[in-house]
């Protein structure tokens, strides 16, 4: 099992976000450059292969300037036989999610079997 990031609304935030290419210690960085050392967007921008607009919403916080308000619980491939074992049980999901303190754990079984599935596929 893995914690994640989660704002106010629940939604994922900073690198624990489906869609983010950075981590949260190279964000700081970037703004660390730019603020602590002065280098300018389009340097930085080609230090970590970004664009410069990116680099420049960065450090003016319009962009990854949200911090957790808690944490998700989410499970990984090792929870995998656990799941399946508890199903087999004959537990029902909304059960599992509450043995396991997972919310949604039918949802993200479903995602963590394709991906396993697509993977040995490939």
């Amino acid at each position: 099992m893995r914690e994640v990031a989660v704002n106010e609304a629940g939604l994922r935030i900073g690198e624990d976000h489906h869609e983010s290419k950075l981590t949260d210690s190279e964000i700081e960085r970037i703004r660390s450059l730019h603020e602590d050392d002065g280098l300018g967007y389009g340097k930085i921008a080609r230090i970590y292969e970004i664009s410069k607009g990116a680099v420049a919403k960065i450090c003016r916080y319009e962009r990854r300037a949200q911090f957790p308000t808690s944490w998700k619980r989410l499970p990984t491939d090792d929870d995998l036989p656990r799941i399946e074992e508890l199903r087999a049980k004959g537990m029902e999901w909304p059960e599992v999610s509450e043995a396991l303190g997972i919310p949604d754990v039918r949802d993200a079984y479903r995602r963590l079997v394709a991906k396993k599935e697509e993977q040995e596929y490939a």
